[in-house]
């Protein structure tokens, strides 16, 4: 028998989404709407030119409010587009 702990909220909650034109490859993207700490990289989907990156592999959290990718190579010219408030609880 399955029991779970956790009850979610049911109602809707806003998802924010940020975009980022990129010039050239640099390091650090921001300020996004929503702060962060390193850690919780996973409370955001990012795409870089549509392709869905890997929390910690391609990104991290860096300052709060700004991301870093990594690699930064091919990044230049790419749309950066982050998805947040996935976790909210929130709800009405």
């Amino acid at each position: 028998m399955l029991f779970r702990s956790n009850v979610g909220k049911v109602g809707t909650v806003s998802i924010t989404k940020d975009t980022f034109t990129t010039a050239n490859a640099t390091v650090n993207y921001g300020p996004m709407s929503y702060t962060y700490t390193s850690g919780q990289e996973n409370n955001v989907l990012v795409f870089v030119g549509g392709v869905f990156q890997t929390p910690i592999t391609n990104y991290t959290f860096q300052g709060n409010a700004y991301i870093a990718l990594n690699p930064t190579s091919g990044t230049a010219g790419q749309s950066i587009v982050l998805l947040h408030n996935f976790n909210s609880t929130n709800a009405a």
